[in-house]
């Protein structure tokens, strides 16, 4: 793969920058669904407001930081951790404020207690080796988003409620969520084989397709807090 991006003339110190780049370029985007959130805060539903800070806290305020923290202090691993924990708990509320199903909150609840653990014993074995130690903790972050995801769409399948899906909110989430975190733990389970392989240019690249599908979360995330509330009447007239 690498000699076909050479014929390309895409050389392993052009991947390099071009994925440090979007990497910033990416983690700034969520200041468009974090702008709206603030913006539409008193009209938001409380599964919203979960979405809202979903975009503020773990993406524009500590995703950006991560991205300082790598360029100024060379250092951005607990902040990372932080992301990937702040992901996890905002999801969580806003689909358990959505899920009309008593069994499933109750799993959620399970869930994502057993994320949090492993993820503290994880995050500690992180900061005693100055190295990430997170493929179980994002394994189980993919396994919840996915299922939430995935049971809001059987709840939608078995009310058929007289909407238009595309523009209800939580629809919109849930189909960013799943193209984000379908895509990004082949790249979690992927990085630590590739660096064992001293494979910069298939790690850089991995990079980028992370990035650009961080980036596509975001549009979905600023879709739904920017529909909600604006088509209520049009969605009563679907047939």
């Amino acid at each position: 793969m690498q000699h076909s991006y050479l014929y390309l003339g895409l050389t392993t110190e052009f991947i390099f920058r071009f994925s440090k780049v979007l990497s910033v370029v990416a983690a700034c985007t969520s200041l468009v669904p974090a702008g709206l959130g603030i913006r539409r805060w008193p009209q938001l539903t409380p599964a919203l407001r979960y979405v809202a800070w979903f975009a503020l806290v773990p993406g524009a305020v500590l995703s950006i930081g991560a991205e300082i923290g790598r360029w100024v202090f060379h250092y951005n691993l607990a902040i990372l951790a932080a992301v990937t924990l702040g992901e996890v708990l905002l999801l969580a509320g806003a689909y358990a404020r959505t899920l009309h199903s008593d069994r499933l909150r109750r799993g959620l609840g399970a869930a994502t207690g057993l994320f949090v653990v492993v993820w503290c014993v994880e995050l500690g074995l992180s900061l005693r080796r100055n190295e990430p130690v997170n493929n179980y903790t994002h394994i189980l972050q993919t396994i919840i988003s996915i299922g939430l995801a995935f049971s809001y769409f059987e709840q939608l399948l078995r009310e058929l409620p007289n909407i238009r899906l595309e523009r209800d909110p939580m629809f919109l989430v849930s189909v960013g969520a799943c193209l984000y975190y379908t895509g990004s733990i082949t790249i979690f389970v992927l990085e630590p084989y590739m660096q064992a392989r001293a494979a910069a240019f298939q790690i850089w690249t991995m990079y980028i397709i992370q990035s650009a599908l961080y980036i596509l979360l975001n549009g979905f995330l600023a879709l739904a807090l920017y529909y909600h509330g604006r088509t209520d009447g049009q969605q009563q007239q679907v047939r």
